[in-house]
């Protein structure tokens, strides 16, 4: 059912979009790092040897380089096919960088096994 002009929520998404937006790159690297943890369970906490651990990676990952790909830009007037496009690219980049920070830092070559690295290297 359309709203018409007159209505009393016309108008409510363009208000709020700017507190929608900043909700939801509040709440990406969140849902993200809280997966992380429930799929390793323990590894994901219990890692002595680094000075910051795997979910850290993971979290700041995602919320530097969702918000930098133009994940939560404006989709009015944009096909749908730009748009999957663009989010399935800006989280491939966020899990090969996950996955490549994986490879650098030496005692976290055992969290992620080796079909999960070379997942993102074949789809791209």
């Amino acid at each position: 059912m359309p709203l018409m002009p007159g209505s009393s929520l016309a108008g409510r998404l363009r208000l709020h979009s700017g507190d929608l937006t900043r909700f939801q790159r509040t709440i990406d690297p969140l849902l993200v790092s809280v997966l992380f943890v429930l799929l390793l369970g323990e590894k994901a906490w219990n890692l002595p040897n680094l000075q910051l651990q795997p979910w850290i990676w993971v979290f700041a990952c995602t919320a530097i380089l969702l918000p930098r790909s133009g994940v939560y830009g404006s989709v009015r007037n944009t096909s749908l096919l730009l748009l999957a496009r663009r989010v399935l690219s800006s989280w491939l980049l966020v899990c090969t960088a996950v996955l490549g920070l994986s490879l650098c830092l030496p005692k976290t070559n055992h969290l992620i096994s080796r079909a999960a690295k070379s997942a993102p290297w074949a789809v791209s």
